[in-house]
């Protein structure tokens, strides 16, 4: 997946008032911008983790990244890394950023409907939308000033039209799914984390979930609506990712609270992609909630194992 091109300076005659870049079409951006960062959205590992390591205080870097590791065996790690993306976003405007975060996924897919990349990355922007709704909105705003008029707003009747309509300031381009292959870049296997450790990492969002306050339900639900309608349409464009399959179960059985429904489609992943990890770590998740600790074990250790020969 190569970057977009770098307009030059000497012939770019943007308004430098403005601040943000553009894919317009495969491979190939417009600046509208100074701007300094030029961050591609990517499932390519190897990329976004070079984009990472160049811009360590880049909230765009981390979130890209841990995209990307998402659809990797590395379960935790991307769990990990976005929330070391909500940390720097939270420096870098707060809430305000989220929108234009979403703003700017929303605007490229205009730009190239197509791209499954930006699809996926912006059902993840969606499902972060949602997660941090619940989180703080369950909190005393003087414990989160800078979310209080955020989740003042969450709590009025929804909006029927899409998030927002602001644009991140940082630069985030897209490349195609046809313009490389995902990266094959196998993810260094890490300290073997216990399954017992694994599922404490696995279930960190869910526990922050419910601290949602009733009032501001209708707008989690919301996001959680837009990301899984993402996820279905990358699907009916993808029907063999295993990625967006396995996180489309676990976003429906977190919004719904309909776990046999998410432990069904895991199973039938599982069944489909043995070698993959992913579905034994949710299956792992789904059978602890049930209470089936037996079978809960099972599959995560089933799970490290695969991960630890390179899978």
């Amino acid at each position: 997946m190569a970057a977009p091109e770098t307009p030059d300076p000497k012939t770019n005659t943007a308004d430098p008032a403005l601040n943000s870049q553009w894919l317009i079409k495969p491979g190939q951006s417009i600046s509208v911008s100074m701007a300094t960062e030029d961050i591609v959205c990517t499932n390519d590992l190897a990329l976004a983790k070079k984009q990472r390591e160049a811009y360590p205080d880049s909230p765009e870097a981390s979130f890209i990244y841990a995209v990307a590791l998402s659809r990797t065996s590395q379960v935790e790690t991307a769990l990990q890394e976005v929330r070391r993306a909500r940390k720097l976003a939270e420096k870098d405007g707060g809430p305000a950023y989220f929108d234009q975060m979403i703003g700017s996924y929303e605007k490229m897919l205009t730009y190239y409907p197509e791209d499954n990349q930006v699809r996926y990355h912006l059902a993840w922007a969606y499902y972060m939308k949602a997660y941090l709704l619940a989180k703080y909105s369950g909190q005393a705003a003087g414990q989160n000033p800078k979310y209080a008029e955020w989740i003042a707003q969450a709590k009025k009747p929804a909006d029927p039209s899409p998030a927002s309509t602001t644009v991140a300031s940082t630069t985030v381009a897209s490349t195609t799914d046809a313009a490389k292959p995902e990266s094959t870049e196998k993810v260094p296997v890490q300290a073997v984390a216990s399954p017992s450790q694994t599922l404490g990492n696995l279930t960190q969002i869910r526990k922050d979930m419910s601290q949602v306050s009733p009032d501001a339900v209708p707008q989690v639900k919301r996001y959680y609506e837009l990301a899984l309608t993402k996820l279905d349409d990358l699907l009916a464009r993808q029907p063999d990712d295993v990625w967006a399959r396995v996180y489309r179960a676990h976003l429906q059985a977190e919004s719904s609270g309909n776990i046999d429904q998410a432990i069904v489609e895991w199973q039938k992943v599982k069944e489909a992609s043995p070698s993959n990890p992913a579905a034994y770590f949710f299956l792992g998740e789904g059978y602890l909630k049930k209470g089936n600790l037996k079978e809960s074990l099972t599959n995560v250790s089933k799970a490290i194992a695969l991960r630890a020969i390179g899978n």
